[in-house]
């Protein structure tokens, strides 16, 4: 009875502190910059389901942009300072103030 308590322990504290790591590496994540190269060609909105803004910080200095693509399903870089990223961000904020 003793012995599968301890197991029982044991196996917990194990878990708990896979979790702890797990949490700590994804809290490192953001410690260095996402994109090294950006989409060369501009992309239609209605090819994008999700964008995320992820803006400078302690690993990254830089504002980033990353879209999500439908078709085909990848995460492409989006370079904030050309003037197609700029209307396309203008233009999906605008639809969501709808």
């Amino acid at each position: 009875m003793k012995y599968s308590v301890s197991v029982t322990i044991l196996l917990l504290l194990g878990i708990c502190a896979a979790l702890s790591m797990a949490a700590h590496k994804n809290i490192n994540e953001g410690a260095r910059c996402r994109c090294m190269k950006y989409a060369a060609n501009s992309i239609s909105k209605d090819h994008i389901y999700k964008i995320d803004i992820f803006t400078g910080g302690k690993g990254c200095k830089y504002t980033e942009i990353i879209a999500y693509q439908i078709s085909p399903r990848k995460e492409v870089c989006l370079s904030g300072k050309t003037p197609w990223v700029k209307k396309l961000i203008t233009d999906l904020l605008n639809e969501t103030e709808k």
